[in-house]
Protein backbone atom coordinates (compact mmCIF):
# COMPACT_ATOMS: atom_id res chain seq x y z
CA UNK A 1 0.00 0.00 0.00
CA UNK A 2 1.56 3.43 -1.22
CA UNK A 3 1.85 6.38 1.56
CA UNK A 4 -0.86 8.04 0.06
CA UNK A 5 -3.14 5.54 0.24
CA UNK A 6 -2.62 5.39 3.89
CA UNK A 7 -3.22 8.61 4.83
CA UNK A 8 0.11 10.55 5.47
CA UNK A 9 3.15 11.75 2.84
CA UNK A 10 6.43 9.42 4.19
CA UNK A 11 8.68 12.64 3.31
CA UNK A 12 7.29 14.91 5.89
CA UNK A 13 6.32 12.38 8.77
CA UNK A 14 8.68 12.81 11.90
CA UNK A 15 8.83 9.43 13.49
CA UNK A 16 9.87 7.88 9.64
CA UNK A 17 12.51 10.12 9.43
CA UNK A 18 13.65 9.43 12.74
CA UNK A 19 13.73 5.50 12.62
CA UNK A 20 14.90 6.38 8.89
CA UNK A 21 18.31 7.81 10.57
CA UNK A 22 18.30 5.52 13.43
CA UNK A 23 18.96 2.38 10.37
CA UNK A 24 21.29 4.38 8.46
CA UNK A 25 23.43 4.82 11.63
CA UNK A 26 23.61 0.93 12.08
CA UNK A 27 21.33 0.71 15.57
CA UNK A 28 18.36 -1.11 15.70
CA UNK A 29 19.03 -2.71 11.79
CA UNK A 30 16.94 -5.73 11.19
CA UNK A 31 18.85 -9.01 11.62
CA UNK A 32 18.92 -11.06 8.40
CA UNK A 33 17.23 -14.14 8.46
CA UNK A 34 19.10 -17.32 8.53
CA UNK A 35 20.21 -19.02 6.19
CA UNK A 36 18.33 -21.45 4.46
CA UNK A 37 20.01 -23.83 1.98
CA UNK A 38 18.61 -26.74 -0.20
CA UNK A 39 20.18 -29.01 -2.68
CA UNK A 40 18.05 -31.51 -4.82
CA UNK A 41 19.87 -34.11 -6.73
CA UNK A 42 18.71 -35.98 -9.47
CA UNK A 43 20.51 -39.21 -10.39
CA UNK A 44 21.93 -39.70 -13.91
CA UNK A 45 20.21 -36.92 -15.12
CA UNK A 46 22.10 -36.23 -18.15
CA UNK A 47 21.41 -32.21 -19.27
CA UNK A 48 21.13 -32.85 -22.84
CA UNK A 49 17.67 -34.26 -21.81
CA UNK A 50 15.98 -30.63 -19.94
CA UNK A 51 13.86 -28.18 -21.93
CA UNK A 52 16.23 -25.61 -20.24
CA UNK A 53 18.99 -27.28 -22.13
CA UNK A 54 17.35 -27.77 -25.47
CA UNK A 55 15.51 -30.73 -25.63
CA UNK A 56 12.14 -30.44 -27.07
CA UNK A 57 10.45 -33.51 -25.98
CA UNK A 58 8.82 -31.89 -22.51
CA UNK A 59 10.53 -33.92 -20.15
CA UNK A 60 11.00 -31.37 -17.15
CA UNK A 61 8.49 -28.66 -17.37
CA UNK A 62 9.02 -28.13 -13.79
CA UNK A 63 12.50 -28.40 -13.14
CA UNK A 64 12.27 -26.06 -16.63
CA UNK A 65 10.22 -23.53 -14.73
CA UNK A 66 12.83 -23.71 -11.96
CA UNK A 67 15.32 -23.04 -14.40
CA UNK A 68 13.63 -19.30 -15.28
CA UNK A 69 13.42 -18.06 -11.88
CA UNK A 70 17.35 -19.23 -11.23
CA UNK A 71 21.00 -18.95 -12.30
CA UNK A 72 21.23 -21.57 -14.90
CA UNK A 73 25.07 -22.97 -16.16
CA UNK A 74 24.81 -23.98 -19.29
CA UNK A 75 28.55 -25.72 -19.56
CA UNK A 76 28.54 -27.56 -15.83
CA UNK A 77 30.63 -31.03 -15.30
CA UNK A 78 30.24 -33.36 -12.83
CA UNK A 79 33.38 -35.13 -11.96
CA UNK A 80 32.64 -38.49 -12.56
CA UNK A 81 29.95 -40.50 -14.13
CA UNK A 82 29.21 -42.76 -11.34
CA UNK A 83 27.00 -41.83 -7.69
CA UNK A 84 29.86 -42.61 -5.66
CA UNK A 85 32.00 -40.50 -6.82
CA UNK A 86 30.14 -37.91 -8.14
CA UNK A 87 28.41 -37.59 -4.03
CA UNK A 88 31.60 -38.18 -2.83
CA UNK A 89 33.04 -34.33 -4.89
CA UNK A 90 29.84 -32.81 -4.37
CA UNK A 91 29.86 -33.56 -0.38
CA UNK A 92 33.62 -32.47 0.18
CA UNK A 93 34.57 -30.16 -2.28
CA UNK A 94 37.63 -32.47 -4.08
CA UNK A 95 37.89 -34.44 -7.49
CA UNK A 96 37.50 -38.05 -7.81
CA UNK A 97 41.32 -37.95 -7.96
CA UNK A 98 41.31 -36.87 -4.40
CA UNK A 99 38.98 -38.88 -2.97
CA UNK A 100 39.08 -41.80 -5.17
CA UNK A 101 35.70 -43.03 -3.97
CA UNK A 102 34.02 -46.25 -5.23
CA UNK A 103 31.17 -48.71 -4.24
CA UNK A 104 33.78 -50.44 -2.68
CA UNK A 105 35.53 -47.91 -0.61
CA UNK A 106 35.01 -45.40 2.19
CA UNK A 107 35.34 -41.99 2.42
CA UNK A 108 38.47 -40.90 4.08
CA UNK A 109 37.71 -39.14 7.51
CA UNK A 110 40.56 -36.67 6.79
CA UNK A 111 38.39 -34.86 3.72
CA UNK A 112 35.69 -32.97 6.22
CA UNK A 113 32.03 -33.33 4.35
CA UNK A 114 29.68 -30.16 3.29
CA UNK A 115 27.34 -31.01 6.53
CA UNK A 116 29.91 -31.04 8.33
CA UNK A 117 31.86 -28.07 8.37
CA UNK A 118 27.98 -26.41 8.39
CA UNK A 119 26.97 -28.24 11.45
CA UNK A 120 30.21 -26.37 12.97
CA UNK A 121 28.57 -22.86 12.04
CA UNK A 122 25.58 -23.87 13.81
CA UNK A 123 23.53 -25.36 11.05
CA UNK A 124 20.43 -27.96 11.52
CA UNK A 125 21.72 -30.89 8.68
CA UNK A 126 19.18 -33.03 7.52
CA UNK A 127 19.69 -35.46 4.16
CA UNK A 128 16.99 -37.54 2.35
CA UNK A 129 18.65 -40.04 0.11
CA UNK A 130 16.66 -42.29 -2.19
CA UNK A 131 20.05 -44.29 -4.02
CA UNK A 132 22.11 -46.23 -1.43
CA UNK A 133 25.17 -45.26 -2.79
CA UNK A 134 24.68 -41.57 -2.17
CA UNK A 135 23.86 -41.51 1.49
CA UNK A 136 25.00 -45.11 3.12
CA UNK A 137 26.51 -44.72 6.15
CA UNK A 138 29.30 -47.26 5.22
CA UNK A 139 30.39 -45.51 2.43
CA UNK A 140 31.17 -42.31 5.03
CA UNK A 141 28.19 -40.16 3.19
CA UNK A 142 25.98 -39.94 6.14
CA UNK A 143 28.99 -37.59 8.60
CA UNK A 144 27.56 -34.30 9.60
CA UNK A 145 23.61 -34.36 9.50
CA UNK A 146 21.63 -34.48 12.26
CA UNK A 147 19.19 -36.49 11.03
CA UNK A 148 20.03 -38.75 8.11
CA UNK A 149 16.99 -40.41 6.08
CA UNK A 150 17.85 -43.43 4.15
CA UNK A 151 14.29 -43.20 2.16
CA UNK A 152 15.14 -47.32 0.57
CA UNK A 153 15.28 -48.43 4.37
CA UNK A 154 12.09 -46.84 5.91
CA UNK A 155 10.27 -50.00 6.73
CA UNK A 156 6.94 -48.35 4.82
CA UNK A 157 8.53 -47.74 1.25
CA UNK A 158 10.96 -50.93 1.53
CA UNK A 159 7.72 -53.24 1.73
CA UNK A 160 6.26 -51.31 -0.88
CA UNK A 161 9.13 -50.65 -3.62
CA UNK A 162 11.43 -53.64 -3.27
CA UNK A 163 12.24 -55.18 -6.40
CA UNK A 164 13.26 -58.49 -5.69
CA UNK A 165 12.94 -60.37 -3.20
CA UNK A 166 16.07 -62.19 -3.04
CA UNK A 167 18.28 -58.84 -3.32
CA UNK A 168 17.81 -56.13 -0.36
CA UNK A 169 17.20 -53.42 -3.24
CA UNK A 170 14.28 -50.79 -3.46
CA UNK A 171 13.37 -48.70 -6.04
CA UNK A 172 12.06 -45.72 -4.21
CA UNK A 173 9.85 -43.23 -6.20
CA UNK A 174 9.84 -39.54 -6.20
CA UNK A 175 6.62 -39.14 -3.72
CA UNK A 176 8.25 -41.60 -1.25
CA UNK A 177 11.11 -39.00 -0.80
CA UNK A 178 8.33 -35.91 -1.05
CA UNK A 179 6.49 -37.90 2.04
CA UNK A 180 10.02 -37.94 3.54
CA UNK A 181 10.73 -34.24 3.39
CA UNK A 182 7.40 -33.15 3.51
CA UNK A 183 7.40 -34.71 7.48
CA UNK A 184 9.98 -32.46 8.37
CA UNK A 185 9.23 -28.85 6.71
CA UNK A 186 8.03 -28.37 10.64
CA UNK A 187 10.89 -28.61 11.95
CA UNK A 188 12.71 -26.96 9.44
CA UNK A 189 10.74 -23.72 10.07
CA UNK A 190 10.90 -24.37 14.18
CA UNK A 191 15.13 -24.17 13.31
CA UNK A 192 14.85 -21.13 11.34
CA UNK A 193 12.10 -19.46 13.74
CA UNK A 194 14.34 -19.73 16.58
CA UNK A 195 17.41 -18.28 14.22
CA UNK A 196 18.78 -22.04 13.45
CA UNK A 197 20.31 -21.94 9.77
CA UNK A 198 19.42 -25.34 7.86
CA UNK A 199 21.13 -27.62 5.05
CA UNK A 200 18.60 -30.20 3.96
CA UNK A 201 20.38 -32.12 0.74
CA UNK A 202 17.51 -34.07 -0.80
CA UNK A 203 18.74 -36.89 -3.30
CA UNK A 204 15.87 -38.52 -5.69
CA UNK A 205 16.80 -42.51 -7.67
CA UNK A 206 15.06 -41.23 -10.70
CA UNK A 207 16.14 -41.12 -13.61
CA UNK A 208 18.25 -43.59 -12.45
CA UNK A 209 17.67 -47.31 -13.96
CA UNK A 210 15.18 -49.22 -13.82
CA UNK A 211 13.64 -46.86 -16.02
CA UNK A 212 10.32 -48.36 -15.04
CA UNK A 213 7.78 -45.49 -13.85
CA UNK A 214 4.31 -45.33 -13.17
CA UNK A 215 2.19 -45.68 -16.24
CA UNK A 216 0.71 -42.22 -16.08
CA UNK A 217 4.54 -41.16 -17.29
CA UNK A 218 4.56 -43.81 -19.81
CA UNK A 219 2.09 -42.68 -21.85
CA UNK A 220 3.52 -39.07 -22.07
CA UNK A 221 5.78 -41.12 -24.50
CA UNK A 222 5.68 -42.45 -27.76
CA UNK A 223 7.04 -45.89 -27.26
CA UNK A 224 8.19 -45.89 -23.95
CA UNK A 225 5.54 -49.37 -23.59
CA UNK A 226 4.12 -50.73 -20.87
CA UNK A 227 5.04 -50.68 -16.77
CA UNK A 228 5.80 -54.58 -17.72
CA UNK A 229 8.06 -53.73 -20.37
CA UNK A 230 11.64 -53.18 -18.42
CA UNK A 231 12.91 -56.62 -17.56
CA UNK A 232 13.06 -57.01 -21.53
CA UNK A 233 14.43 -53.99 -22.15
CA UNK A 234 16.79 -53.69 -19.72
CA UNK A 235 18.11 -57.23 -21.24
CA UNK A 236 18.28 -55.54 -24.52
CA UNK A 237 20.74 -52.82 -22.63
CA UNK A 238 22.55 -55.01 -21.13
CA UNK A 239 23.34 -57.09 -24.13
CA UNK A 240 24.21 -54.23 -26.35
CA UNK A 241 26.53 -53.13 -23.46
CA UNK A 242 27.93 -56.73 -24.46
CA UNK A 243 28.43 -56.45 -27.38
CA UNK A 244 29.30 -52.90 -28.39
CA UNK A 245 26.14 -52.70 -30.97
CA UNK A 246 22.64 -51.49 -30.82
CA UNK A 247 19.82 -50.84 -33.37
CA UNK A 248 18.40 -47.80 -33.58
CA UNK A 249 14.89 -49.04 -32.18
CA UNK A 250 16.67 -50.10 -29.01
CA UNK A 251 17.96 -46.86 -28.32
CA UNK A 252 14.65 -44.84 -29.53
CA UNK A 253 12.77 -46.92 -26.95
CA UNK A 254 15.05 -46.87 -24.01
CA UNK A 255 15.75 -42.95 -24.43
CA UNK A 256 11.95 -42.99 -24.54
CA UNK A 257 11.87 -45.03 -21.34
CA UNK A 258 14.65 -42.78 -19.53
CA UNK A 259 12.18 -39.42 -20.43
CA UNK A 260 9.40 -41.00 -18.60
CA UNK A 261 11.22 -41.75 -16.14
CA UNK A 262 12.93 -38.17 -16.06
CA UNK A 263 9.32 -36.90 -16.07
CA UNK A 264 8.31 -38.72 -13.16
CA UNK A 265 10.86 -37.43 -11.47
CA UNK A 266 10.01 -34.13 -12.94
CA UNK A 267 7.09 -34.13 -11.26
CA UNK A 268 8.59 -34.86 -7.57
CA UNK A 269 10.57 -32.24 -7.57
CA UNK A 270 8.02 -29.75 -8.96
CA UNK A 271 5.52 -30.66 -5.78
CA UNK A 272 8.87 -30.53 -3.26
CA UNK A 273 9.56 -26.57 -5.07
CA UNK A 274 5.45 -25.95 -4.88
CA UNK A 275 5.78 -27.36 -0.96
CA UNK A 276 8.72 -25.03 -0.09
CA UNK A 277 6.27 -21.70 -1.84
CA UNK A 278 3.41 -22.48 0.07
CA UNK A 279 5.55 -23.16 3.42
CA UNK A 280 7.12 -19.26 2.65
CA UNK A 281 10.54 -21.05 2.27
CA UNK A 282 11.41 -21.11 -0.99
CA UNK A 283 11.55 -16.85 -1.65
CA UNK A 284 14.31 -17.22 1.66
CA UNK A 285 16.36 -20.39 0.48
CA UNK A 286 19.26 -21.05 -1.82
CA UNK A 287 17.95 -23.74 -3.72
CA UNK A 288 20.45 -25.54 -5.67
CA UNK A 289 19.25 -28.52 -8.12
CA UNK A 290 21.71 -30.45 -10.08
CA UNK A 291 22.34 -34.01 -11.23
CA UNK A 292 25.29 -36.53 -9.77
CA UNK A 293 26.32 -37.69 -13.55
CA UNK A 294 24.30 -38.01 -16.75
CA UNK A 295 23.52 -41.12 -18.67
CA UNK A 296 24.64 -42.78 -22.05
CA UNK A 297 22.47 -43.72 -24.88
CA UNK A 298 24.71 -45.84 -26.97
CA UNK A 299 26.67 -42.17 -28.61
CA UNK A 300 29.82 -43.28 -28.08
CA UNK A 301 28.98 -47.72 -28.08
CA UNK A 302 27.84 -47.43 -24.45
CA UNK A 303 24.10 -47.04 -22.44
CA UNK A 304 24.13 -45.79 -18.78
CA UNK A 305 27.21 -44.34 -17.05
CA UNK A 306 30.27 -45.57 -14.81
CA UNK A 307 32.29 -46.47 -17.87
CA UNK A 308 33.56 -43.04 -19.95
CA UNK A 309 33.30 -39.58 -19.52
CA UNK A 310 31.99 -38.16 -23.12
CA UNK A 311 29.65 -35.19 -22.24
CA UNK A 312 26.81 -37.76 -22.06
CA UNK A 313 28.11 -38.93 -19.05
CA UNK A 314 29.25 -35.73 -16.91
CA UNK A 315 27.63 -32.44 -18.65
CA UNK A 316 24.84 -31.91 -15.91
CA UNK A 317 21.78 -29.55 -15.59
CA UNK A 318 23.32 -27.15 -12.20
CA UNK A 319 20.39 -24.42 -11.51
CA UNK A 320 21.22 -22.05 -8.50
CA UNK A 321 18.20 -19.72 -6.60
CA UNK A 322 19.54 -17.35 -4.10
CA UNK A 323 17.53 -16.07 -2.10
CA UNK A 324 15.26 -12.92 -3.02
CA UNK A 325 16.31 -10.60 -0.66
CA UNK A 326 19.49 -11.42 -3.15
CA UNK A 327 18.15 -9.09 -5.37
CA UNK A 328 20.20 -11.41 -8.24
CA UNK A 329 17.19 -12.25 -10.91
CA UNK A 330 17.36 -14.91 -13.36
CA UNK A 331 20.58 -16.13 -16.22
CA UNK A 332 21.96 -17.89 -18.12
CA UNK A 333 25.76 -18.65 -17.68
CA UNK A 334 28.55 -20.08 -20.11
CA UNK A 335 30.81 -20.57 -17.29
CA UNK A 336 33.06 -23.83 -16.78
CA UNK A 337 31.97 -25.23 -13.66
CA UNK A 338 31.87 -28.76 -12.24
CA UNK A 339 30.37 -30.08 -8.76
CA UNK A 340 33.07 -29.10 -6.46
CA UNK A 341 31.92 -25.96 -6.84
CA UNK A 342 29.36 -26.50 -5.33
CA UNK A 343 30.74 -26.71 -1.70
CA UNK A 344 32.78 -24.18 -2.09
CA UNK A 345 29.82 -21.95 -2.84
CA UNK A 346 27.82 -23.05 0.10
CA UNK A 347 30.60 -22.29 2.75
CA UNK A 348 30.85 -19.10 1.19
CA UNK A 349 27.75 -18.46 1.43
CA UNK A 350 27.79 -19.50 4.59
CA UNK A 351 30.37 -17.20 5.78
CA UNK A 352 32.31 -20.86 6.80
CA UNK A 353 36.28 -20.97 6.40
CA UNK A 354 37.02 -23.03 3.46
CA UNK A 355 38.94 -25.92 4.03
CA UNK A 356 42.59 -26.51 2.60
CA UNK A 357 41.63 -29.64 0.83
CA UNK A 358 39.08 -27.75 -1.40
CA UNK A 359 39.69 -28.13 -5.31
CA UNK A 360 36.54 -26.37 -6.59
CA UNK A 361 35.55 -22.49 -6.33
CA UNK A 362 32.59 -20.45 -5.08
CA UNK A 363 29.83 -19.24 -7.89
CA UNK A 364 28.92 -16.39 -5.86
CA UNK A 365 31.12 -13.91 -7.72
CA UNK A 366 29.86 -15.11 -10.85
CA UNK A 367 25.93 -15.09 -9.12
CA UNK A 368 25.97 -11.46 -7.56
CA UNK A 369 27.43 -10.53 -11.48
CA UNK A 370 30.96 -9.33 -9.76
CA UNK A 371 32.86 -11.41 -12.54
CA UNK A 372 32.81 -13.00 -15.51
CA UNK A 373 34.59 -15.80 -14.79
CA UNK A 374 36.02 -17.98 -12.35
CA UNK A 375 39.77 -17.68 -11.27
CA UNK A 376 40.65 -21.51 -12.36
CA UNK A 377 38.31 -22.14 -15.43
CA UNK A 378 39.10 -25.66 -16.10
CA UNK A 379 37.18 -28.93 -15.68
CA UNK A 380 38.55 -32.22 -14.31
CA UNK A 381 36.67 -35.58 -14.50
CA UNK A 382 37.40 -39.10 -13.43
CA UNK A 383 36.08 -42.43 -13.65
CA UNK A 384 37.81 -44.34 -10.74
CA UNK A 385 36.19 -47.54 -11.82
CA UNK A 386 38.18 -47.50 -15.07
CA UNK A 387 41.27 -44.83 -14.10
CA UNK A 388 40.18 -42.65 -16.65
CA UNK A 389 40.81 -38.87 -16.63
CA UNK A 390 39.84 -36.34 -18.07
CA UNK A 391 40.18 -32.29 -18.64
CA UNK A 392 38.05 -29.53 -20.18
CA UNK A 393 39.44 -26.03 -20.76
CA UNK A 394 37.46 -23.61 -22.93
CA UNK A 395 36.12 -25.74 -25.98
CA UNK A 396 38.50 -28.14 -25.63
CA UNK A 397 38.05 -31.85 -23.66
CA UNK A 398 41.20 -34.25 -23.21
CA UNK A 399 40.69 -37.60 -22.46
CA UNK A 400 43.34 -40.29 -20.82
CA UNK A 401 42.27 -43.35 -21.70
CA UNK A 402 44.72 -46.12 -20.51
CA UNK A 403 46.05 -48.11 -22.12
CA UNK A 404 44.38 -46.91 -24.80
CA UNK A 405 45.58 -43.22 -24.89
CA UNK A 406 44.84 -40.22 -25.61
CA UNK A 407 41.91 -38.21 -27.13
CA UNK A 408 41.20 -34.31 -27.98
CA UNK A 409 38.01 -32.90 -29.42
CA UNK A 410 36.96 -29.58 -29.61
CA UNK A 411 33.36 -29.40 -28.33
CA UNK A 412 32.15 -26.18 -30.51
CA UNK A 413 33.17 -27.30 -33.63
CA UNK A 414 31.84 -31.25 -32.65
CA UNK A 415 29.95 -31.12 -29.80
CA UNK A 416 28.92 -35.08 -29.65
CA UNK A 417 32.98 -36.07 -29.58
CA UNK A 418 32.96 -38.38 -32.60
CA UNK A 419 36.05 -36.84 -34.27
CA UNK A 420 39.48 -37.07 -31.96
CA UNK A 421 42.05 -34.62 -32.99
CA UNK A 422 44.66 -35.68 -30.43
CA UNK A 423 47.16 -37.04 -33.93
CA UNK A 424 45.93 -33.73 -35.59
CA UNK A 425 46.73 -31.60 -33.19
CA UNK A 426 49.87 -33.08 -31.57
CA UNK A 427 51.11 -29.69 -29.32
CA UNK A 428 47.47 -28.95 -28.00
CA UNK A 429 47.08 -32.64 -26.67
CA UNK A 430 50.37 -32.20 -25.09
CA UNK A 431 49.73 -29.06 -23.62
CA UNK A 432 46.60 -29.84 -21.99
CA UNK A 433 48.11 -33.58 -20.90
CA UNK A 434 51.06 -31.50 -19.08
CA UNK A 435 47.95 -29.18 -17.67
CA UNK A 436 45.83 -32.07 -16.59
CA UNK A 437 48.89 -33.76 -14.49
CA UNK A 438 49.25 -30.41 -12.38
CA UNK A 439 45.93 -30.28 -11.19
CA UNK A 440 45.87 -34.21 -10.36
CA UNK A 441 47.17 -34.43 -6.75
CA UNK A 442 50.08 -37.11 -6.64
CA UNK A 443 48.80 -38.31 -3.27
CA UNK A 444 45.41 -37.85 -4.08
CA UNK A 445 42.94 -41.01 -2.91
CA UNK A 446 45.87 -42.26 0.03
CA UNK A 447 42.37 -42.41 2.22
CA UNK A 448 40.23 -44.21 0.56
CA UNK A 449 42.46 -46.34 -1.14
CA UNK A 450 44.83 -47.65 1.96
CA UNK A 451 42.84 -47.07 5.07
CA UNK A 452 39.46 -47.01 4.62
CA UNK A 453 38.81 -50.25 2.38
CA UNK A 454 35.26 -51.82 2.84
CA UNK A 455 35.70 -55.29 3.28
CA UNK A 456 34.40 -57.57 -0.29
CA UNK A 457 30.65 -57.23 0.77
CA UNK A 458 28.05 -59.40 -1.36
CA UNK A 459 25.20 -57.47 -0.65
CA UNK A 460 26.70 -54.58 -1.62
CA UNK A 461 28.61 -56.44 -4.89
CA UNK A 462 24.61 -56.88 -5.62
CA UNK A 463 23.60 -53.46 -5.12
CA UNK A 464 26.19 -52.50 -6.98
CA UNK A 465 25.17 -54.79 -9.86
CA UNK A 466 21.26 -54.05 -9.62
CA UNK A 467 21.99 -50.29 -10.12
CA UNK A 468 24.94 -51.21 -12.95
CA UNK A 469 27.98 -49.94 -11.54
CA UNK A 470 29.44 -53.54 -12.54
CA UNK A 471 29.50 -54.99 -15.67
CA UNK A 472 30.64 -57.95 -17.20
CA UNK A 473 33.87 -56.17 -18.16
CA UNK A 474 34.84 -55.43 -14.19
CA UNK A 475 33.73 -58.25 -12.47
CA UNK A 476 36.10 -60.56 -10.71
CA UNK A 477 36.60 -63.28 -12.49
CA UNK A 478 35.99 -61.64 -16.42
CA UNK A 479 39.51 -61.29 -17.69
CA UNK A 480 39.54 -57.52 -16.86
CA UNK A 481 40.75 -55.83 -14.30
CA UNK A 482 38.28 -55.24 -11.19
CA UNK A 483 37.10 -52.24 -9.68
CA UNK A 484 39.54 -50.14 -7.83
CA UNK A 485 39.40 -50.34 -4.00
Amino acid sequence: MSSERRGFRVAHSPWFVAIVALLASGCGAAKPPPASIFVIAVDAASAFYFGAYGDAHGATPEMDRFAREAVLFEQAYSQSATTVSSTASLLTGVRGTTHRMTGRTKLSPKLPTLPELLAAQGFATRGFVANPFAGAEKLGFARGYGEMVEVYSVPEVAKKRRLDESVDFVVTLPEDVDQQVFARLPAIRADLARGKPVFTYVHFLQPHKPYDPPEEYLRAFAGAGEPGDWDALHAEFEQANRTGHADPETIARLEARYRANLRSVDAGIGALLEKLRQERLYDDSLIVLLADHGDAFFGHHQFGHNTTLYDDMVRIPLMLKLPAREGVGPARLTALVETVDVAATLLDYAGAPLPAELEGESLLPLLRGRTRELAHPEVVMSTQMRDVVALRVGDYKYILRPPQGEELYDLRADPQEQHDLAAAQPERTRAMREQLASLVRPDGGRGARDENRLRDDPRMNELLEKLGYVDDRTKPGSGEPAPQR
